[in-house]
């Protein structure tokens, strides 16, 4: 089986870190873009399972890329996740509108991280040492997120 790929598309590189650290545990590659122009081009060319994407992106913002993602027949079937620095009910509703998995505000918190990233794959991920623990299994079982968490 391949490995799940995760797009980060964030302009600071501190957070594309963070979301690494907090999700390395995991059987994952990988992509990494800094403006939403790249990280549209990712999203087309490599094809990654999920999408974790910065709201105020430079070139293009990130939910115009979210807009041009699930109105695309080769990209719209990829979960988006967006990241935002704090609660912003318009960008929240336009969210929603684009059919994201999840609205998440910094700081993360790592379960919010990995809650939206293992509800958002279709098929269930590994950790690189062992399996998933008995509480990541009940979250993968779940009914999808929808916005605005709870």
């Amino acid at each position: 089986m391949d490995r799940l790929k995760v797009l980060i598309i964030h302009q600071d590189s501190e957070i594309k870190k963070g979301i690494f650290n907090i999700l390395s545990n995991f059987d994952l590659d990988f992509i990494y873009a800094s403006d939403g122009l790249d990280g549209l081009a990712a999203a087309k060319y490599d094809s990654p399972d999920l999408i974790f994407c910065g709201v105020n992106l430079p070139v293009l913002d990130g939910l115009s890329l979210g807009r041009m993602v699930k109105n695309d027949e080769v990209t719209k079937s990829i979960p988006l996740v967006f990241l935002h620095d704090g609660l912003d009910f318009h960008c929240l509703q336009e969210a929603r509108t684009i059919d994201a998995k999840a609205f998440l505000m910094y700081p993360y918190l790592d379960n919010s991280l990995i809650y939206a990233m293992i509800r958002s794959f279709k098929q269930p991920v590994t950790r690189i040492h062992g399996v998933m623990t008995s509480y990541e299994q009940t979250l993968h079982s779940r009914t999808p997120i929808h916005i605005p968490l709870r």
